[in-house]
């Protein structure tokens, strides 16, 4: 990845990076960024709990076990990439056992054995871009035939669809293994993934009990659908499965040599947690390689993803930024500055290859009596940025997204590759009472958006 060509810091930061404590650490062990935060914890409680304090990160990969957290007592801090080109913070593990040929251009490994430090993943990234679970049809939908449909006492529905005959042959016949698969439906603006609850070889007719039944976005016979996670599925260059007894199976794309390839299972759903702090910036750091694990209860269907958190997460912190940084390899949004936030920055990164969008601001809670006391998030400036490659996992996210925030201002960005909505403002419908207001939206390019999947969106989509 190259870094665009303009570059922006301010003579305050200069100063502050003179006058700070400096900090080195090196990826020489899992959480070594944890470590490093805990050592200046300590110095702060030597008396320096106001001083300045500069985190430098030596080239390398850190490895990260659990969200890095950082709380009021973080403050006042720089972490910085003294080579950006190679210094990764990464939530994943790769994974290096031996491949073995399963024939016809699919091979397998053992990722899951006591000594194991993976867990069960729902994404995987090889060679710096997400693989595709493996599917039916292995490229475009169906189209829903056959459908019933039933309300239950939960005030959910219980939904039987009739599976095409392929689909009905290569499903696994173990009760178990068919309750992982799933199905991800395309509705006008909005998704839903169900797993299968039961299924009737002889009708073919799989059920998906517990289903949120939407009157504007209900199933019928003009929604698409693909079927997700199973190996009978398993067959196009690109795909990769994991069987419940921790076999790992792949099937290479064009050019790609399984023995060379850096595969990757994300461990973690988030890099970061910000909470209460004030005053932390990130320079020159690549965030890649985190995951999410679809509940039990599926997702239901919501506009813009809007239920998918941020690989970084922060509340109730003022004056976090984010420059010539780089989030990628992630199955949710990118960045959220989600409750009580104010005057943060993201300037001069790529967020790219995103399950979500790249960046959200705001809560979409309509709860506005909780929002008096700290204010909404507002003030946030996301300026000469790259998002790019968003909704591999939530098709219906939006790239950018405003909520319940104002006094922000998104300039300068080029935004991508997305199945919704390029940059979305706003989370009230009508006339009523909202806090997205004095919003400032110019000299962004949008571009590539929808892509035939969904629909009744916009480059520039307001709400309220």
């Amino acid at each position: 990845m190259k870094l665009l060509p303009c570059l922006i810091v301010s003579t305050v930061s200069i100063s502050l990076l003179a006058t700070a404590k400096t900090f080195d650490v090196a990826p020489d062990k899992p959480d070594a960024l944890a470590a490093a935060r805990d050592e200046v914890r300590a110095w702060r409680a030597q008396g320096n709990s106001n001083e300045a304090a500069v985190v430098r990160l030596k080239r390398g990969e850190y490895t990260l076990t659990k969200p890095l957290a950082l709380e009021a007592q973080d403050g006042n801090t720089t972490w910085q990439a003294r080579d950006a080109e190679n210094t990764t913070v990464s939530g994943g593990v790769k994974i290096t056992s031996k491949w073995e040929d399963c024939g016809g251009g699919i091979f397998k490994t053992s990722v899951q054995n006591p000594t194991s430090s993976i867990g069960r993943f729902e994404q995987l990234y090889v060679n710096g871009r997400h693989a595709v679970r493996a599917r039916m049809p292995h490229e475009d939908y169906f189209m829903i035939g056959e459908l019933k449909h039933e309300k239950q006492s939960n005030g959910k529905e219980k939904i039987m669809v009739k599976l095409p005959d392929e689909v009905a042959a290569a499903l696994p016949t173990d009760k178990a293994a068919i309750r992982d698969v799933n199905l991800l439906l395309l509705h006008k603006w909005d998704t839903t993934r169900a797993f299968i609850s039961d299924f009737d070889p002889a009708t073919k007719m799989a059920t998906f009990a517990d289903v949120r039944w939407k009157p504007w976005n209900s199933w019928n016979d003009k929604c698409r659908y693909s079927i997700e996670n199973f190996r009978g599925a398993l067959g196009a260059p690109g795909e990769w499965f994991l069987d419940r007894d921790g076999t790992l199976f792949y099937k290479p794309r064009a050019g790609e040599k399984i023995s060379r390839a850096e595969i990757v299972a994300p461990v973690v759903e988030k890099f970061l947690e910000i909470r209460g702090a004030s005053h932390v910036k990130f320079d020159g750091l690549r965030f890649r390689n985190a995951g999410y694990h679809v509940p039990a209860e599926g997702n239901d269907p919501m506009q813009a993803a809007a239920f998918v958190e941020g690989a970084i997460q922060i509340d109730d912190s003022d004056g976090i930024e984010f420059e010539n940084c780089e989030v990628a390899n992630v199955a949710t949004y990118g960045i959220w500055f989600r409750k009580a936030c104010h005057g943060g920055l993201i300037r001069h990164c790529v967020l790219e290859d995103l399950g979500a969008g790249g960046v959200r601001i705001g809560e979409t809670s309509h709860s506005f009596d909780s929002m008096l006391t700290a204010g909404p998030t507002e003030k946030i400036v996301v300026d000469n940025n790259i998002i790019r490659g968003c909704g591999f996992f939530h098709p219906s996210c939006c790239a950018l997204i405003i909520g319940q925030s104002p006094n922000n201002r998104v300039t300068h960005n080029d935004i991508s590759d997305t199945f919704y909505t390029g940059i979305s403002v706003g989370w009230t419908w009508g006339y009523g009472k909202h806090y997205g207001t004095n919003n400032f939206i110019g000299f962004n390019r949008v571009h590539k958006i929808g892509q035939g999947m969904l629909s009744d969106m916009g480059g520039i989509y307001t709400l309220g």
